[in-house]
Order: C-alpha cells, then sequence, then structure tokens
C-alpha cells in the first residue's frame, strides 16, 4: 500500500490517504461518471428526445398504488418514501386532528360570547355617563351574529406520497388550506398524482415544492402562522422545530414524530446532545425510551420559550421503533418561564433501577402577583445510590409534566369505541387496545420501574405484578401500568417501599447463587422497615390492569414491522461534498 494524493484533492481534499492503486482507479471512474452524467444533463436540455427517452425509463419504474382511510395514493417504490407501520401514527394523527377541530371551535365559540359581553357592559357604562362611543357600537355591531373562523390552515412539511395530507382532508372536517410539501421533485410529483385520483379533496390539499424551514420561516408573523404543522421527517425533527414553533399560531397544534430512537434512547449519546441538548439515559435499559420522548419533549419546551411560548402535550407516546407527539403551543411569557418546574435532570443507579430527580428550577412567590424563578435546592441523593452504594449516572434534562392529558385520550376512546364513523380506520382494534393502556397510565409520574428487573438483579423470580400494585394501592399511592412496556410499575410510593417488597419477596420465596459483595447481597442486607409481610398477599393474579374486556393492549407485531429504507428521489448530489461525507458528519 502506497501514501497517494487524496483522490477529492481537486475538491480542496488536503489528506493524504493509504489506498490501493484499485480503489484509486474506481474512485476516479466515479468521478468520470459523474462528470458524464452532467453532460448527459446538459444535452437533456437541447434535445427534447432525450427527455422522452427519460420518460419511457421512468415508465418502467415499478409502480405501487395504496388505498388507506379514505386516501388513495400511487407512488413510485423506491423513489419516494411510503412505510406501512406508520399506518397506526396516521390513524392517530387522524383522530387527534378531529379532537383538537372540535375543541377549538368551541374555544372559539366561548371567546366570542366573552368578547361580546365586555363590549355590552363596556356600552352600558358610556350610556350612564351620557356619552358617546361611535367605535364600541361600531365594534359590537360588527361582532355580533357573526361566525368565528371554521377552517384550520394545515403544513405537512414531509408529505412524500401525499397520503396523510390526502386523509386529513377526506376524514378531517374544517381543515383548508393543507399543504402538502416535500424537496423533493419525485415526492412533488407523486403529490400530484395522487391528488388526482382524490376529487373530493383537490380543493383543500395544494402539492408544494420547497425545502420545509424555509417554508416555515415564511408564516413566522401575522395571519399567515399556520393552526397545524405536521414534522414526520426520515430521522430527527430536531432541525425544523424552531421554524416550526415561531409560524405557528397562539393555540396551534404541533405533531412531531421522530425516529432517531438510537439517538434519543442512548446509543447515540453525543449526537443525542447536538440535536436535543440532553445526555440520553444509557442505563437501565427499562425506561429509555420514556427518557427519549421526554428530551424531545424539554426540547419542545425549551424551543418554545426562546419565543414566549409554551407547550401543553394533549398525546405523547412512545409506539414501536418511534415518538410521536401531538402539542398545543400557547403565547405566554410567564407561562413559558414557569416551565423550568417542568424540566429536571436524573440521577439514575448504575447497578440498580433506582433513580433520583432533580429539578433545574423552582418558582418562589413573594407577595401577591409578584413571582421570581429560583434556583432549585439538591442533589436529591448524597455522593452514591443509598440502596446499593454504587455510583450514579446524570442524564437529562427531560420534561417531568404529564405526557398526555387523561380527558383528551378517555375522549378519544369514548369516539372510537361508540361512534361508528370510525369503523373504516385500518388500524381501529390496536388503537383501542393502545388507548386503553394509556388511559389508565399514571401521566404526570415520569419513568417506572420494572420489578422483573429488579428480580433478576435478586437472582429470584418476578413476583405478581398485580400483588405489588394492590400493596401500594392499599398504602396509598398512585400506580400503574405503562404503554412503554408491559411489565412497567408506574407508581409514586418511594423505592424504600418497593425495595422492601421485594425484599419480603426474596425470603418468601428464596434466592439463586448470590455473592458476598455483589450487588444483590448489598440491597438484602438492610431488613424490611417500611412494611411488614402480614401486609401483603402475593396471592393475588388479577387487578384492573390486566382485565381489559379482550382488547389486545401489546399486540404482536408483523414481519419487517420497522423503519423503511430511505427513498433515493431525485435530489441532485451536491459537488462539493465527498461521497460518504455526511455519515462522516453524523458520526
Amino acid at each position: 500500500m502506497l501514501p497517494l494524493r487524496c483522490s477529492y484533492s481537486h475538491l480542496g481534499c488536503r489528506r493524504h490517504c493509504f489506498v490501493s492503486p484499485r480503489k484509486t482507479f474506481d474512485t476516479v471512474a466515479s468521478l468520470i461518471e459523474r462528470e458524464l452524467l452532467k453532460i448527459q444533463s446538459k444535452a437533456m436540455k437541447s434535445d427534447p428526445s432525450h427527455v422522452q427517452d427519460m420518460a419511457t425509463q421512468s415508465s418502467k419504474v415499478e409502480r405501487e398504488t395504496v388505498c388507506e382511510g379514505k386516501a388513495k395514493v400511487v407512488y413510485n417504490s423506491g423513489q419516494v418514501f411510503y412505510n406501512k407501520a406508520q399506518a397506526f401514527n396516521r390513524d392517530l394523527s387522524v383522530l387527534i386532528l378531529n379532537y383538537f377541530v372540535s375543541t377549538c371551535l368551541n374555544e372559539m365559540e366561548q371567546d366570542k360570547k366573552l368578547h361580546n359581553a365586555r363590549l355590552l357592559s363596556f356600552k352600558r357604562v358610556v350610556d350612564d355617563k351620557q356619552k358617546t362611543c361611535k367605535y364600541a357600537q361600531w365594534k359590537l355591531d360588527s361582532t355580533i351574529g357573526k361566525n368565528p373562523v371554521d377552517h384550520f390552515s394545515v403544513f405537512e412539511a414531509f408529505s412524500a406520497t401525499g397520503l396523510r395530507a390526502i386523509r386529513y382532508a377526506a376524514e378531517v372536517p374544517h381543515l383548508f388550506p393543507i399543504i402538502a410539501n416535500d424537496m423533493d421533485q419525485a415526492s412533488y410529483e407523486t403529490i400530484q398524482q395522487s391528488l388526482s385520483l382524490n376529487a373530493s379533496v383537490q380543493d383543500k390539499v395544494f402539492a408544494n415544492l420547497g425545502e420545509a424551514t424555509e417554508v416555515m420561516y415564511k408564516h413566522r408573523f401575522g395571519p399567515s402562522q399556520l393552526d397545524i404543522i405536521d414534522l414526520d421527517p426520515y430521522g430527527t425533527a430536531a432541525p425544523f422545530v424552531d421554524a416550526a414553533m415561531q409560524s405557528i399560531k397562539n393555540r396551534g397544534l404541533l405533531c412531531v414524530t421522530s425516529t432517531d430512537m438510537r439517538s434519543l434512547a442512548g446509543v447515540q449519546g453525543g449526537i443525542c446532545f447536538a440535536r436535543y441538548g440532553s445526555v440520553p439515559c444509557t442505563w437501565p435499559k427499562a425506561y429509555r425510551n420514556e427518557v427519549g420522548l421526554r428530551i424531545l419533549l424539554s426540547f419542545l419546551q425549551q424551543t418554545a420559550s426562546r419565543y414566549g411560548k409554551y407547550v401543553e402535550p394533549l398525546v405523547a407516546v412512545f409506539v414501536d421503533f418511534y415518538v410521536r407527539v401531538f402539542v398545543r403551543v400557547y403565547e405566554s411569557g410567564l407561562q413559558s418561564q414557569r416551565a423550568i418546574q417542568q424540566q429536571a435532570y436524573v440521577y439514575a443507579c448504575n447497578s440498580c433501577p433506582s433513580f433520583f430527580l432533580q429539578p433545574l428550577g423552582a418558582i418562589k412567590n413573594f407577595g401577591e402577583a409578584n413571582e421570581k424563578v429560583v434556583c432549585a435546592k439538591g442533589p436529591p441523593v448524597e455522593g452514591a445510590c443509598p440502596y446499593c452504594h454504587s455510583q450514579l449516572s446524570l442524564y437529562g434534562p427531560i420534561y417531568t409534566g404529564a405526557i398526555f392529558q387523561q380527558n383528551v385520550v378517555e375522549q378519544l376512546l369514548h369516539q372510537l369505541e361508540n361512534d361508528p364513523k370510525w369503523s373504516y380506520l385500518p388500524c381501529k382494534e390496536r388503537l383501542k387496545g393502545f388507548l386503553t393502556v394509556l388511559s389508565r397510565e399514571c401521566a404526570d409520574i415520569p419513568l417506572f420501574v420494572d420489578c422483573n428487573d429488579m428480580s433478576k438483579l435478586l437472582r429470584t423470580s418476578p413476583p405478581p405484578q398485580a400483588s405489588i400494585r394492590e400493596v401500594l394501592r392499599k398504602r396509598g399511592y398512585r400506580v400503574s401500568t405503562s404503554h412503554f412496556r408491559p411489565t412497567a410499575l408506574k407508581t409514586d410510593a418511594p423505592f424504600e417501599l418497593i425495595w422492601d417488597i421485594m425484599r419480603i419477596w426474596v425470603q418468601k420465596n428464596g434466592l439463586n447463587n448470590i455473592k458476598p459483595h455483589d450487588t444483590a447481597s448489598r440491597i438484602l442486607a438492610t431488613e424490611p422497615v417500611h412494611i411488614s409481610p402480614e401486609e401483603i398477599d402475593f396471592d393475588i393474579r388479577k387487578d384492573v390492569f390486566n382485565t381489559c374486556h379482550s382488547v389486545t393492549r401489546y399486540p404482536t407485531l408483523e414481519k419487517h414491522h420497522g423503519p423503511g429504507k430511505r427513498a433515493s428521489g431525485k435530489r441532485k448530489m451536491d459537488p462539493n461534498k465527498l461521497p460518504g461525507q455526511d455519515l462522516e458528519d453524523e458520526l
């Protein structure tokens, strides 16, 4: 092997690479091929016959037709991205957008009544003082009897086939206009073709060829702001959140999907910090998906706070291989400062599942209508884990508020079960099971424990989940399962009590092969003091959480169910970028 000059030196590379002559020859050949493609593209512009030849070649590309919900789309496989696994995502989005539209219409009606009542009271005051106020009278006459604006604008930043935008138009009322955007020429053409197959929504959906952030930045001010923004990119949504926060209306709905769980869930911690400004969880593995979801919510809140806004999650969930969040965005400088109460770091033990939250800040009141953000007190524990005496790791910051609103989930579940208009949804049965689990989850309790993991650590068989939940409930603590994991135990009970229950279980059930100085021996060295064995009935096998009336709560997924392959599209390669440079930047 000889040190040869890099083949990309004419593009600015100054490296001396140890490459084989054969590899150098292949690289030069690829550069020559690229130059020939440029010459061919110029010839195409000058000679129309080349365009016809290209059209003939494109017709040979395999075209597929997809019918989902009330929409029908056609696309070229390989050129345009489509993932069947995201049908659940789209069904859930349709449900929540229906809820959002009906809620906004009710809010606008209430605002109109309140506004008119204020004008009436102002007019009475003016009349009592025998004064005239033509402006007030004109304002009053112009508002009474007028309907509020009954349509909501939608911007889908990464439309690909246009399927989601077409489903929104066909299945959710009062949405107009719906902008189906994509920066890829192949996707733009596909959206136009799909619209021709859905005549009923052609006057609602508009295809747009453009870069997502550029389009959103053009809608930052005034009436051009958007009511609903849907970000569902291939990978992370982090680069697009700033533009979305600036271009969304007050009380608007921001929908975000992130499929980069390798970074959010701790595999690529450096990339997570670069994108979201947080350190992800690497241990324990049980709740790292929830940490990833709460990191995304924390990032959304911090971005909103920069513009005097705050977010309120309607529904934020982890599904299969991605996280999907629906948040309402409000304008309030005061609430954007108070949001610091919902940000915290996580101290997690390196050997056992114990964790402790360290808030970033607190609100201190100095008299009536006078409050100030102050530093939170800490740390929550001193030095090491109080149960196994191991070192602690620091993750975060994460969002510690409720990840969904209980009344919203219950309304969605009620509509799905009782309203026949939703019978057409492709994933209706799975949605029912998912929302059933969600409706019984304690949304405002951050993270959870897994008694199976605790049993594995203590070298014993796992205790019945129902018996532990019953003990904690009798003690007055809140307890539930979680959609993140079938064996999850969400509770506000202290770890002292949970570990005592596990110690009593070990005394009753026995243990296997514990070494003198390992983690299990250090935990079991302490006798139970917060609960007695007589208070626990380990014979309880069922409770409200494992009787769901024949609803499939955690379904078995189909084969190859996961993130799809990135589409090739018709994007032009940047000649100033080296092959593989995107991967180098990523790593």
